[in-house]
């Protein structure tokens, strides 16, 4: 099911066998009243829960039991800025993060910092990375155009290669540096940090201004 809400009211509702139709071409709505009614309902009633307290502040946990590592997406980015520090933002002050992998192929020149709350203290590792680590790709690299399709969808274009010569990272009161050359696959510094809820940020800077944030980073307890 998939709805669009605005100001209370359902301006879109549409109903998918995903199974059969993963590009969501055909709405079968009307085929299956009653699934779309159950779907509807179950729709509303998590709306409501999740924007019960929209305004509050949601921090991505790290340091915990559950999970020895996170990874991190320009997706979660808050206060998003261009190169040259204005806002990249919607008409009603939405954030417009890279959230999208074709986005981020594209090499989109945008920073903004992730609110977190280390749960432990200690010694982490912290690596700031262009490509997801599964890409096996350095961060300077670019990526050739996928030729095969996604679902419903068109294939990815090219990755575009940054010149990327440095890399940053600021937390809690930490900041430090690191030259990046043509092999690094990410840029790793070790940080000691305390419990409680702080920003992370990053940067990848190059020549002739270019200046964008670590689109992953991935942390972990450093052993």
């Amino acid at each position: 099911l998939l709805c669009k809400r605005t100001g209370g009211w359902f301006t879109e509702l549409k109903l998918y066998d995903m199974k059969t139709d993963p590009g969501q071409r055909l709405n079968v709505a009307v085929v299956y009243p009653e699934q779309y009614k159950k779907m509807r309902a179950l729709y509303e009633e998590w709306f409501d829960d999740v924007f019960s307290d929209y305004k509050t502040r949601s921090y991505i946990q790290i340091g915990t039991e559950e999970a020895s590592e996170m990874v991190l997406s320009s997706h979660d980015w808050m206060e998003v800025v261009k190169p040259d520090g204005t806002r990249a933002a919607k008409p009603g002050g939405e954030d417009t993060p890279p959230f999208a992998h074709s986005i981020i192929r594209r090499g989109k020149l945008l920073n903004g910092y992730w609110d977190v709350e280390i749960m432990s203290a200690g010694e982490y590792e912290i690596k700031l990375m262009r490509w997801p680590e599964e890409a096996g790709r350095a961060i300077r690299e670019g990526i050739p155009a996928s030729t095969t399709p996604i679902p419903g969808g068109k294939p990815f274009g090219e990755g575009k290669a940054l010149d990327i010569d440095n890399a940053r990272l600021e937390i809690q009161g930490f900041e430090n540096s690191m030259t990046v050359t043509d092999e690094m696959k990410s840029a790793p510094f070790i940080v000691d940090l305390e419990k409680g809820k702080t920003k992370l940020k990053t940067w990848f800077t190059g020549k002739d201004d270019l200046s964008l944030g670590a689109y992953y980073v991935y942390i972990s307890k450093a052993e």
